[in-house]
């Protein structure tokens, strides 16, 4: 684990996560992955931003092969629309991403520029999702948690989850079967299950 300090944020990166990436770069010829990459690191900087902007900055940042972990301790009260801004920044810039890929694409008429677009869409449109831990689900958790309070809404978001990543598990399973190679959604899908049933516990 290296690790280095920008902007007073530590940063640590994992080895893993380095060799990850170098291999998904070497196998992927398409440039698909380095795209998607690209989208997922523009996601993780509008976290980032917004913290920085809402004057409560990370403490921490992971880089992991499974992406990346912020310790992020809150100052003062607990604000659930503080909440809500820092996980709807990073699909609200890959979102941003994806309209201006698409005009540059509408205006220039290069083909380029529709492999980076459809990452940035893809990228924000998962983290939309209502699943918990990804941004749509903080945000119903922070929307339900003021009618509600935190406990029963964690245990609705968690049903919420649960049937969302089954259908999508489904679905990865098909395009599995019918792409014989794509198990990226199926593998998501069961990653994050685990997940949420690790936490349910």
């Amino acid at each position: 684990m290296m690790s280095l300090r920008l902007l007073g944020v530590r940063v640590e990166v994992s080895v893993l996560f380095l060799a990850s990436v170098t291999v998904m770069l070497l196998l992927d010829s398409s440039g698909v992955a380095a795209w998607a990459m690209a989208a997922a690191c523009v996601h993780e900087l509008g976290h980032v931003a917004a913290l920085f902007a809402l004057k409560d900055p990370p403490e921490a940042i992971a880089l992991t092969p499974f992406g990346m972990r912020m310790t992020w301790v809150r100052k003062g009260r607990q604000s659930y629309l503080k909440d809500m801004l820092v996980a709807a920044a990073g699909p609200l810039v890959n979102l941003g991403c994806f309209f201006l890929c698409w005009l540059l694409l509408l205006w220039t008429q290069n083909p380029g520029f529709l492999l980076p677009a459809c990452s940035s869409l893809a990228i924000g449109i998962y983290n939309l999702l209502p699943v918990l831990p990804l941004d749509g689900g903080q945000i119903l958790f922070d929307l339900f948690s003021l009618p509600l309070g935190e406990e029963r809404a964690r245990r609705l978001l968690h049903v919420i989850s649960f049937t969302v990543l089954t259908m999508t598990a489904l679905f990865g399973f098909v395009l599995l079967l019918r792409s014989r190679y794509n198990f990226t959604l199926l593998f998501t899908s069961l990653y994050l299950i685990a997940m949420l049933l690790t936490n349910a516990e």
